[in-house]
């Protein structure tokens, strides 16, 4: 068969290995960037399901508003709490982290005052409730931690989270600074693959061995990776 791959690093095909038993996919995605161009989602979105985007770049906001018709697109930021925070526009790593602007190349950037709320917020204001979320990615460039740190696991509680886990730029692994999150509140490590780690919620842990047949599947099939196509 043939598959077309969005992601970076062949997530939605991970993700579509583990839920293909689903008829239509949920999905939260923060730091969702471009509609098309390394998503997550795309694959998705393609096969009938939906979800809510989270991008502050408002320019990425905008195609997403014009591209993905049935999902919720929202030009804010997810952190601990509700508040403001100073976004560092830098594109596809800008972020709201002040350890990754005090260690990159930002000091032209421009910066942009953007609204805060935390996942559990935006999933009680803009889901049914129980909605089940199959899976949440988060690629924030360094603000995982605060992501995670405002997520109620009692009410906001998705299949599973892909995380990308590696310091921005870096092959430097980053997810000893929030993996306890996880944990603690009943998540385990299910796939580690390149920059993304996947965590799955230990009452669907039927679902980990599904993530072990990625590279036997990719074998097997022809897939064809758009990043690729479009370089």
């Amino acid at each position: 068969m043939r598959f077309y791959s969005y992601a970076q690093e062949y997530e939605d095909l991970a993700l579509y290995l583990a839920l293909r038993d689903i008829k239509k996919i949920f999905y939260i995605d923060v730091g969702a960037n471009d509609p098309t161009y390394l998503s997550v989602t795309k694959f998705f979105y393609l096969g009938g399901g939906n979800g809510i985007n989270i991008e502050p770049l408002r320019d990425k906001c905008g195609q997403l508003q014009a591209e993905r018709t049935r999902d919720i697109n929202l030009c804010v930021g997810i952190g601990a709490k509700e508040g403001e925070k100073e976004l560092v526009c830098s594109g596809t790593g800008s972020t709201f982290s002040m350890e990754t602007i005090r260690n990159g190349e930002f000091e032209k950037c421009p910066r942009h005052k953007k609204k805060i709320f935390t996942l559990t917020q935006i999933y009680e204001q803009y889901c049914k409730e129980k909605q089940e979320v199959h899976f949440c990615k988060i690629d924030v460039e360094g603000f995982e931690k605060e992501v995670l740190e405002g997520c109620n696991f009692h009410i906001f509680r998705p299949w599973i989270f892909v995380i990308e886990a590696m310091k921005p730029g870096t092959s430097i692994p980053s997810y000893k600074e929030w993996e306890d999150i996880l944990l603690k509140n009943g998540y385990v490590l299910g796939y580690d693959k390149g920059i993304n780690r996947y965590y799955v919620d230990e009452r669907k842990e039927y679902l980990l061995d599904k993530f072990r047949e990625i590279d036997q599947f990719i074998e097997e099939n022809e897939v064809i990776k758009m990043e690729m196509v479009w370089k």
